[in-house]
């Protein structure tokens, strides 16, 4: 349901004034002025209806002002929105990573852990030459949280794959590393995110014959003719 127009105004004026966390504190200030009539529900109808239709009654402009006021001043909003927010990255990260899995050869553990590594790698790129971000996956230590993609440039990715088999020399070559990451980088824009990273190690570490020799043949095939 919609605010009525007096109600809406004045969480706008509050929301203008004080930021987003004016959002937060009045969805939950609805709850709380309709709780005594709520309370009282106990078919799951009748609650999804009143839930649907309470915002469109709160014609008590100065309850709701009031209700959202106080919990601006207590400072429990940016909790409440911190705790929402992890929340959906943590069902976030949880498909992401169950769409990875139906991807490729890892199990949802091995996915955890490359991620680990992953993601304390790119934290060592950001404080030294930097990497760029642009959105979706990656996070903090301990792959928790998977907030932010970082996508790696080559010598992000040498590094980084030196430290998945082990040794600098265990890669090769580094022509066959700059040609190895330019098939990773399915999209082509150079870089190559968790999701590429994920995509073709499955490939070179666990693919069938066929697969890998497929994916030696792309690396060598310069001129994609």
């Amino acid at each position: 349901g919609v605010l009525p127009t007096e109600t809406l105004l004045r969480v706008w004026d509050l929301f203008f004034a004080r930021g987003r966390d004016v959002l937060v504190a009045t969805a939950i200030a609805v709850l709380r002025i309709h709780a005594p009539l709520l309370l009282t529900l106990t078919e799951i109808d009748s609650i999804h209806e009143s839930l649907r239709s309470c915002a469109a009654a709160t014609h008590d402009v100065a309850a709701i002002v009031g209700e959202i006021t106080t919990m601006l001043a207590s400072g429990s909003i940016p909790k409440v929105r911190e705790a929402k927010e992890q929340d959906v990255v943590k069902k976030t990260r949880n498909l992401k990573l169950s769409q990875l899995k139906n991807q490729t050869s890892f199990k949802v553990n091995e996915l955890m852990a490359l991620h680990e590594e992953f993601a304390r790698q790119s934290m060592m790129f950001q404080t030294s030459s930097g990497a760029c971000t642009r959105g979706d996956l990656a996070g903090g230590t301990g792959g928790a949280n998977l907030v932010h993609e970082v996508s790696l440039s080559l010598q992000q990715f040498t590094d980084l794959l030196a430290r998945v088999f082990g040794s600098q020399n265990a890669l090769g070559s580094e022509e066959w590393v700059a040609r190895l990451f330019s098939v990773f980088d399915a999209n082509g824009d150079g870089t190559v995110d968790f999701s590429e990273l994920c995509t073709g190690l499955s490939i070179y570490s666990r693919g069938t014959p066929q697969q890998r020799l497929q994916l030696c043949f792309t690396a060598f095939d310069s001129d994609k003719d």
